[in-house]
């Protein structure tokens, strides 16, 4: 069933003030961890490792959070799209 085009209109008006979605960032995370992990890697100190530990746990508990909030995106848009 095709939607009106004041409908279409007005979905179109919507997507260009919307705010972007964020770009995949997990290639940036990747590397911020790989810079870690190459500079934990000469030390013997405790202390360096468990920086080195919460610094990754921060990372990847970012990682996830970005992924729930495109997940979260895509899930409002598609439902915006079904009743517009």
């Amino acid at each position: 069933m095709a939607r009106p085009a004041k409908k279409i209109d007005q979905l179109e008006i919507v997507k260009r003030r919307a705010p972007k979605v964020p770009p995949n960032t997990c290639p940036y995370i990747n590397f911020v961890i790989e810079v870690i992990e190459e500079q934990m890697k000469y030390s013997d100190d405790k202390c360096d490792e468990l920086r080195k530990s919460t610094l990754i746990e921060t990372l990847e508990y970012i990682r996830r959070a970005n992924e729930t909030l495109r997940a979260s995106s895509q899930f409002w848009y598609d439902e915006y799209k079904k009743i517009a």
